[in-house]
């Protein structure tokens, strides 16, 4: 089973740690779920589905009729309410807002070398995500990288 937990765990800040401690199981037992190791019982989907406020079968895919569309359609999703949020967190002003996101979207093309941000997905997403919670106008994305390595975030 695939699902886009860690995209959703990034895009609000919830380290394995944390998210496991509200879903009630082992930071390995998520680790594996994640990484689609290991299959949850409904009991646990259900608790990751309120956690995110999603139902499961956005967060879920079956292997066998799981696309590759879908995924990046949610991960996409997942990705331009971050930087929605980020904006508004930087300006109310619609006409600053609008060069911002100008702004914010071409740097993260040119840092992941896409000719569309909607082209950015897996272990990317994840990183963009963290990116643009962090991103300030005028900022070098790599440092923004470099400290967030640091801290941790992609664990």
């Amino acid at each position: 089973m695939r699902n886009i937990i860690k995209v959703l765990r990034a895009q609000n800040n919830l380290t394995q740690e944390e998210l496991a401690q509200k879903i009630g199981i082992s930071r390995p037992a998520l680790s594996n779920i994640e990484n689609g190791k290991v299959e949850p019982g409904g009991r646990i989907v259900v608790k990751i589905a309120n956690i995110f406020g999603m139902p499961a079968e956005q967060i879920f895919f079956e292997e066998d009729v799981m696309n590759e569309e879908h995924i990046s359609f949610e991960e996409k999703k997942v990705l331009l309410e971050a930087i929605e949020e980020r904006i508004n967190q930087l300006t109310d002003d619609k006409h600053l807002a609008k060069l911002y996101r100008i702004w914010l979207t071409k740097d993260l093309k040119e840092f992941f070398k896409v000719k569309s941000y909607g082209l950015i997905s897996g272990k990317d997403m994840v990183a963009a995500i963290e990116i643009v919670r962090k991103w300030e106008p005028g900022v070098d994305i790599s440092k923004i990288t470099t400290q967030t390595s640091r801290e941790g975030v992609f664990v």
